[in-house]
């Protein structure tokens, strides 16, 4: 099923965020979003999620999608373990086969000394991490995520991108993320989309196939970035 957006356009009262944006989300199974600050990224996502309205513009193949959103707080219950708070998003499973979704996902990011802990007593990293099992618990078409890795340490991000990109892939999950970290594009994403200071418009999308090495990709990405 194609699942794109057309001319997406979204104001705060007088205050334009977005301008006509556009982009086939199955252009690539992992495509990155990065801009400027405040130019909008994060509404996009939100627009994409079904959690705002956009005044203008339409989305197609949205409709009977389960979405798997990453915010960029992690917003767990404070009350519930990490593992709870994974397990609550788990639907229409008996115990076995949840524990075994749980101890897949456990085990994918690492995390394993970590489980029974509240999230008070948890980094903000490991906060991130759990935040990301739970999106990936529920099973998603559509995986968004807004900084999904910003408080992860070097070698950890290193860990969790190389097994998170293939567990995607195998999975077949549609993902968008947005980062202002040219690096974690990189290592990451197949294609970007960076966008322009607000109201927020598409510069350029550029796709990790069309460079000989992530090197040349990356420099693409740096050139095209709006300057401050």
């Amino acid at each position: 099923m194609e699942i794109k957006i057309d001319s997406i356009s979204k104001w705060f009262g007088d205050h334009h965020i977005l301008d006509q944006i556009s982009m086939n989300l199955n252009d690539a199974s992992i495509l990155c979003i990065t801009g400027p600050s405040g130019c909008g990224k994060t509404s996009l996502l939100l627009i994409l999620a079904g959690l705002l309205h956009n005044e203008s513009g339409s989305k197609t193949g949205f409709e009977h999608l389960k979405i798997g959103m990453m915010f960029q707080e992690p917003r767990l219950l404070p009350w519930l373990t990490a593992k709870e708070n994974i397990g609550l998003v788990i639907r229409n499973k008996n115990d076995v086969e949840k524990a075994v979704i749980l101890d897949e996902l456990i085990e994918l990011l690492g995390f394993q000394s970590y489980v029974n802990e509240y999230p008070v007593k948890l980094s903000g990293g490991m906060q991130q991490i759990i935040s990301l099992a739970r999106a990936l618990a529920f099973e998603p078409d559509l995986l968004l995520m807004d900084e999904p890795f910003s408080s992860l340490d070097i070698p950890y991000k290193s860990f969790v991108l190389d097994r998170l990109k293939k567990y995607i892939f195998n999975s077949h999950i549609a993902t968008l993320f947005v980062t202002h970290d040219v690096d974690e594009c990189v290592a990451f994403a197949e294609k970007a989309y960076i966008l322009s200071q607000s109201p927020a418009k598409i510069i350029v999308s550029l796709s990790k196939s069309d460079y000989n090495s992530s090197i040349e990709w990356k420099d693409a990405l740096v050139d095209k970035l709006p300057k401050k």
